[in-house]
């Protein structure tokens, strides 16, 4: 396998959707519901960390599937 074709083997693209706004009470992001290591590390990590991420990140909104919206968090009062 090529380095490209490997490479593009990994990708999994970012669960990011721009709304990077951190909770202060559990640590996840509101957006993508990310820890700061998971958002600082997705860019390095290998195609099963990556799926391990977004297998966490399911289970944390109360999802069924990766790709299902789930609940959202519930803001702070104060913080927007």
């Amino acid at each position: 396998m090529s380095e490209d074709a490997d490479l593009l083997n990994q990708m999994l693209r970012s669960p990011c959707v721009n709304v990077c706004v951190m909770d202060a009470r559990t640590g996840f992001c509101h957006g993508c519901w990310r820890t700061i290591g998971e958002i600082r590390d997705w860019a390095t990590s290998t195609r099963e960390r990556r799926l391990d991420i977004l297998h966490r990140l399911a289970e944390r909104r109360g999802a069924e599937t990766l790709t299902a919206p789930g609940r959202k968090l519930k803001r702070q009062k104060g913080t927007g």
